[in-house]
């Protein structure tokens, strides 16, 4: 026989009972499909997370003041001394944003939020944050310095606050304090956290010295956002940054975070979420495996007569062991190529529900392949030694 009539055999034999062959690759199908899902979803998610991360500012570092109110103590405070003795101490440290932050009741007109964040920063939160406006401006060092009453919305309590009208001008009132609206943050969407004032769309921004003024009557901060001059630099500037404090504030317990640790925790929850469905799918191929097996034993019995006469007019083992691992590999194969169809269309479909950017694998495909092929004809060895390994007398007087 020429290598074709092996397939054009396999084929026909498979062809002759399709809806069998077609529940027998049910298990390779979901099996491929799930490892497609799980290798584009993953790196979606990862690319995803990371833009998140990379959205809340360029080499950031953030000091927050502690310790946690879990802990029992009463926090130590940072103070704006604290701010500007970091920038002028800390050779690798570029830009540094004071900020404090609260919830406070916020009104305009009939629309209420009877409990929203509302914080107080310089104009240098708007470059450590990489904030962007869409409309207006950003609060100014003179209105820092005037305890200015202005205000910058985030693009959620823009859209509650106002609806379709243009806030540009209106005023808002702030604990009963009213505040000129004069710029809109561009929207950037729920994110992971570095503390304190990490989500901008559903705050309102101020002149830190209005809300430590003229809404709390106090002088400390929250968190100090930190700029560094070079990603590689970042372990540096939490050195520096931690030995200042610990000489102004000693013994404080004050909490420091950077993107480069969000970004290994991030890798190492979707490593483990990659891991568990990556079991999943190799559980669903095992599974399909079996199913193949069992079909391939089940057509050894029906075709004993068949392998019979063929070893009569002088086939040879290996020619039916060929032959029945074709079919086999050509089961499993088949049924990855319909997986990794049903695979990249429903990458699609869950990028836009997630509203992800879930990526197509090259490598996943190779992968999801190469599995079920290498299934396919490890589910076949047993079944096709069997088949070869018949004897003859027995096999030609079977009924």
């Amino acid at each position: 026989m020429r290598p074709f009539d092996y397939f054009s055999e396999s084929f026909d034999s498979l062809n002759k009972h399709r809806m069998r062959a077609l529940l027998t690759m049910l298990g390779i199908i979901v099996g491929v499909l799930t490892v497609m899902l799980t290798l584009g979803i993953g790196a979606g998610a990862r690319l995803a997370i990371e833009n998140q991360i990379a959205s809340l500012g360029s080499n950031l570092v953030a000091v927050n003041s502690g310790p946690p109110p879990s802990v029992g103590r009463q926090p130590i405070p940072l103070y704006l001394t604290d701010a500007r003795a970091i920038l002028e101490h800390c050779p690798s440290v570029v830009e540094v944003s004071p900020q404090q932050e609260t919830r406070l009741a916020v009104s305009f007109g009939s629309n209420q939020l009877a409990s929203n964040f509302v914080m107080g920063v310089t104009s240098s939160y708007a470059r450590v944050r990489l904030a962007e406006l869409a409309k207006g401006r950003f609060v100014s060092d003179r209105d820092d310095l005037a305890a200015a009453k202005v205000a910058v919305l985030g693009a959620t309590v823009e859209q509650y606050l106002f609806q379709d009208q243009d806030p540009i001008g209106k005023r808002i009132l702030i604990s009963g304090v009213d505040f000129e609206v004069v710029g809109i943050l561009s929207s950037k969407g729920d994110g992971p956290g570095l503390g304190p004032g990490m989500s901008t769309d559903d705050r309102i921004f101020i002149p830190l010295s209005a809300l430590q003024k003229r809404l709390l009557g106090t002088s400390d901060l929250r968190l100090i956002a930190i700029t560094a001059r070079d990603s590689s630099q970042i372990p540096e500037v939490v050195q520096q940054v931690k030995a200042l404090l610990d000489g102004w504030h000693p013994g404080n317990s004050f909490e420091i975070k950077t993107q480069l640790e969000l970004l290994q925790t991030s890798e190492s929850v979707s490593s483990v979420i990659t891991v568990l469905l990556t079991a999943l799918a190799a559980v669903s191929l095992f599974v399909g495996g079996i199913g193949i097996m069992n079909i391939m034993l089940v057509a050894v019995t029906e075709r004993t007569r068949e392998i019979g006469v063929r070893r009569a007019v002088g086939a040879r083992q290996r020619l039916i062991l060929a032959q029945f691992l074709m079919e086999s590999s050509i089961l499993s194969l088949a049924g990855g190529l319909i997986g990794v169809v049903g695979g990249v269309t429903l990458s699609l479909v869950a990028g836009r529900i997630v509203g992800w950017n879930v990526p197509i694998l090259p490598t996943g495909i190779v992968l999801a392949l190469s599995s079920s092929l290498f299934v396919g004809i490890a589910s076949g060895i047993y079944p096709a030694q069997r088949a070869a390994r018949l004897n003859l007398v027995d096999a030609l007087r079977f009924e």
